[in-house]
């Protein structure tokens, strides 16, 4: 395994700290922060499933890995859809009490934030599309919309394995790529995942540019210690290279705790 390591500086605070700030922005950070969190994890996902593919991969493995990076793109729209309701609640704060203070390049990514999911009366975004039709629910008008686009000769199917974990039902899966198709009102599927991506990407850095740069305004003014203890509480560790990382649908599969 090859790798590097990487230094941490520890933001350290107590609860008796949080308890000393406005209850609204308390929980404005804890929930902020927590979605910066999993934006990162859905990221670092997506990038390990997509490059976990050997140039001479089967088109099986191709599909199950194209399938299971989908499930991380439909789930890391949602949850931007969802992180996006989080920062409009705390917005007028935000706005008065916070963006003066905050750095240039957080404002800009809050600009743009506004911009892409209010984008005028009527209208939705991409991703917000994405999740409210095929991210976080089983909708029958949108799975009998992609049904009945298919041409009755194409080629449908899927893998079947004895250990349900290596089981792949791929014919749902090209449904998924027709669903998203029409709603990006394109006509190939790879394009409307490469338009999501763009999406998800541009609007991933956005959220973590704005959250990062609220969290150094938050902490400048009510964990000023914290903060200026930060240079001295460090930790380097070896991670792992991200070459070396690997996150695949087939695999073998872990033995169950307990059998022999």
């Amino acid at each position: 395994m090859t790798g590097r390591s990487i230094t941490l500086h520890t933001l350290q605070y107590s609860k008796a700290d949080l308890d000393a700030v406005p209850e609204d922005d308390r929980y404005f950070f804890l929930m902020s922060t927590g979605l910066a969190n999993e934006l990162q994890m859905l990221n670092k996902m997506v990038a390990v499933i997509t490059e976990s593919d050997p140039a001479d991969a089967p088109r099986i493995v191709n599909q199950g890995n194209s399938a299971y990076a989908m499930l991380v793109m439909r789930m890391l729209a949602g949850r931007m859809c969802e992180g996006w309701k989080v920062l409009s609640g705390f917005s007028k704060k935000l706005k008065a009490d916070y963006e003066p203070h905050m750095s240039e390049d957080g404002r800009v990514a809050l600009r743009n934030l506004r911009a892409y999911f209010n984008p005028g009366k009527g209208k939705q975004s991409f991703l917000s599309d994405v999740r409210n039709n095929v991210a976080f629910h089983s909708l029958r008008e949108i799975v009998a919309s992609a049904y009945e686009a298919l041409p009755p000769m194409d080629d449908l199917g899927d893998y079947l394995h004895r250990c349900i974990g290596n089981t792949l039902y791929y014919t749902t899966e090209i449904l998924q790529y027709e669903a998203l198709k029409q709603l990006a009102g394109v006509g190939d599927g790879a394009e409307a995942l490469r338009l999501m991506q763009i999406d998800a990407h541009a609007q991933t850095n956005n959220f973590n540019t704005a959250i990062y740069s609220f969290v150094v305004a938050f902490c400048e003014r009510y964990l000023k210690d914290a903060l200026a203890a930060l240079p001295d509480e460090t930790e380097t560790f070896e991670v792992r290279s991200f070459d070396d990382m690997r996150l695949s649908f087939f695999s073998e599969l872990p033995t169950p705790q307990g059998a022999s």
